[in-house]
C-alpha cells in the first residue's frame, strides 16, 4: 500500500491503493467509507486510509518541490516519509 501510494504520486496513470482511494472518497464526500461512523469502520482502515495521504501527499510534495535540499530541510516529517518510501524500494527491490 505504501509503495503504491507513492508509485501514484509519482506517475498520474499509476492506480491508487484501495487505502488511498477510501481517503479520497471520504474527503470528497465527508463521509468514512461503510456506514455508521468511524467506529463501524474495519480496524485499521482509517490508520491506513491516512497513512497511504501521508505517503501521497510527501512523495507529491517532494516531487514538485523546486529545490530538494530546501525541502527536506523545512519538512522534515515529510521528508521522513519519503526516506521510509526509499527503504521500502531498496528492500522490496522497486
Amino acid at each position: 500500500m505504501i509503495l503504491a501510494a507513492a508509485a501514484c504520486a509519482e506517475d498520474s496513470d499509476a492506480p491508487p491503493p484501495p487505502e488511498l482511494a477510501a481517503y479520497w472518497r471520504m474527503k470528497s464526500y465527508g463521509l468514512p467509507p461503510r456506514t455508521g461512523g468511524q467506529d463501524a469502520q474495519p480496524a485499521g482502515l482509517l490508520d491506513r486510509m491516512t497513512a497511504a495521504a501521508n505517503v501521497y501527499n510527501a512523495w507529491n510534495a517532494m516531487t514538485d518541490a523546486p529545490k530538494k535540499g530546501t525541502w527536506q530541510r523545512d519538512n522534515p516529517a515529510q521528508w521522513e516519509t519519503c526516506q521510509k518510501v526509499y527503504e521500502l524500494r531498496r528492500k522490496n527491490g522497486a
